[in-house]
């Protein structure tokens, strides 16, 4: 910037004094009305933009006026980079969250719970990096202070130093508390649910057609699936019962649950072994035994001691329940969304619930209800509809409320 911006410079430097009419920032001088006309028509000035020297004199006049009035820059400033960590690892979660909805939705149980696992042990990481970003100096408040220099009077070239930024760096107030904590503060608060208060309100009785029903389940559209373990056949009904298709030639099926995808997996009695499957019981399960799962825990049936056992992923019994006068051979198992176990009774023609602590149970549906030789049932979480199959042909679609 030229020292005597009054002057045009370009004359000043062939020691002619001319006052100056414009200034060009671009050149960072000023220039007479002659060399005016010759710096908007030369090629290379002529694309700058330069003031009336009266328009820059005004400006330098608010630029001093403003520097000797600020205090500090901005407070409260945080580092970009680490902005940008935290923004990507919150999408992260995110599309976790994603992800678990979508499984909730279509995968089975079991599918359900090792995604969970694995879910759970990506958002520990996550999780972790979180925390150190709280312990190292990354998230500490930074306050950025511009303090002006008294010498500073003008605005000239050869004035190298305004004033000096000072950056302090302190603790923030930040804090994060564990999901798993606030999990565990809610479930103390939550009432006990009284399992008296549960009923099941008779949708519709279905006509299945088939014998020997051994696996049946809602699909998410409202239709319903049937496996015959004596005809060897899977048959899809409607909403309104009605048949939609079905599927012959499929050996001795059993149980059979909705994966998603418009997808079904069916048990049947061949002997094919899958390494890839861990044992969990310490139980030796019986041929007719049902077994599913509810976040930590395994549950199944056995029909030879009138019995369902609650037990860990590691074979851990908790609790064991049998009782005589209103289970007798217990089948189909399923569990509702409060851990709340569905079992039926195949010679006692009836459907018990059984608490999640294994302490307390009802007869929800009986012989009076229409059961006769119940065999299998499934809890749609999403509906609250139970679904009721016996081993002749009718089946039996209830609405559970609390």
């Amino acid at each position: 910037m030229a020292s005597n911006w009054s002057n045009c410079g370009v004359c000043d430097h062939r020691q002619v004094t001319k006052p100056s009419v414009i200034w060009c920032s671009v050149c960072e001088e000023g220039l007479c009305g002659d060399c005016k006309e010759h710096h908007s028509n030369s090629k290379a000035t002529k694309t700058h933009e330069p003031v009336s020297i009266d328009e820059y004199k005004s400006c330098r006049s608010q630029i001093c006026k403003s520097l000797r009035s600020v205090k500090y820059i901005t407070r409260n400033t945080n580092f970009s980079v680490e902005n940008t960590t935290v923004r990507a690892k919150e999408n992260d979660i995110t599309q976790f969250q994603a992800n678990i909805a979508n499984i909730k939705q279509h995968a089975s149980e079991l599918q359900t719970f090792l995604a969970m696992k694995q879910i759970e042990k990506d958002v520990s990481v996550e999780e972790q990096f979180i925390q150190s970003i709280i312990k190292n100096d990354a998230t500490n408040q930074v306050d950025i202070s511009f303090q002006i220099s008294k010498c500073l009077q003008q605005i000239t070239a050869t004035k190298q130093q305004f004033g000096e930024i000072k950056v302090s760096s302190g603790p923030c107030n930040l804090s994060i508390q564990k999901r798993k904590d606030r999990q565990a503060q809610i479930i103390v608060a939550l009432p006990n649910r009284n399992i008296d208060n549960l009923t099941a309100t008779l949708i519709n009785r279905i006509d299945t057609d088939m014998s020997d029903i051994y696996g049946c389940s809602l699909l998410p559209d409202g239709r319903t699936i049937f496996s015959s373990f004596k005809q060897g056949k899977v048959k899809v009904l409607k909403s309104d019962g009605s048949k939609d298709f079905e599927i012959h030639n499929i050996g001795s099926s059993l149980d059979l649950v909705y994966i998603g995808c418009d997808c079904v997996a069916l048990s049947t009695l061949e002997q094919n072994v899958d390494e890839s499957i861990t044992n969990v019981s310490n139980d030796k399960l019986t041929a007719q035994a049902y077994v599913t799962t509810f976040g930590d825990k395994l549950f199944y049936t056995n029909c030879s001691n009138d019995s369902v056992t609650c037990c860990d992923y590691r074979g851990n019994i908790l609790w064991t329940f049998k009782d005589t006068t209103v289970l007798l051979h217990p089948y189909g198992i399923s569990v509702d969304n409060d851990g709340y176990v569905f079992v039926v009774g195949f010679s006692s023609d009836t459907v018990v619930v059984i608490s999640p602590d294994g302490q307390c149970h009802r007869k929800l549906l009986s012989k009076e209800d229409g059961l006769r030789y119940p065999t299998v049932l499934h809890y749609n979480q999403f509906t609250n509809k139970l679904l009721v199959a016996t081993t002749e042909k009718d089946a039996f679609l209830f609405e559970v409320k609390r």
